[in-house]
């Protein structure tokens, strides 16, 4: 395992699933970690507990990414900061599926998927004061419930193809 004592990463979406397994892989590396979430619930806090069970500090931030860009990339860039000043990784993790039948899906409703999904990542970051470049990685933890993808979900899973 590669030792990241005095790094520090803030990873989005990290309250469970991929982005969970991210921070804790994290933590047990050495690196402080701040955890993200849309607000700080019961997952949030086990999550932050195994983290701080490798003896790292750990810190969360609530913030939900599937509203509009220009108000919460700041104010998490900030609350981040402020909770772990040494951040030096960021990565892009959170995701969500707004699943609905074709029929259903509204203009509205995928543009808030793939703003959230594809392109949270990217906006507004140069001016976050974040990570960005050889220390981002961008993921997500988007999930199949068929054996084959619908069209949306392709989509979302591109984005793990933005890793260079």
């Amino acid at each position: 395992m590669s030792c990241l004592a005095g790094h520090a990463a803030l990873i989005t979406g990290s309250t469970k699933g991929v982005g969970r397994a991210i921070a804790e892989a994290y933590a047990a590396a050495g690196a402080d970690v701040v955890l993200h979430g849309r607000s700080e619930s019961t997952e949030a806090k086990d999550a932050l507990a195994a983290c701080r069970s490798h003896g790292i500090q750990a810190s969360f931030v609530a913030a939900d990414l599937s509203e509009p860009q220009a108000a919460c990339v700041p104010k998490l860039a900030a609350d981040a900061r402020k909770a772990c000043p040494q951040l030096d990784i960021l990565v892009n993790n959170a995701g969500h599926y707004f699943d609905v039948p074709f029929a259903q899906m509204t203009l509205e409703r995928f543009n808030k998927t793939i703003d959230l999904n594809v392109t949270s990542g990217c906006k507004n970051l140069p001016d976050t004061g974040l990570p960005t470049a050889s220390t981002a990685v961008c993921t997500s933890s988007a999930q199949s419930t068929g054996v084959w993808l619908r069209p949306i979900r392709r989509l979302m899973i591109f984005r793990k193809a933005q890793l260079k």
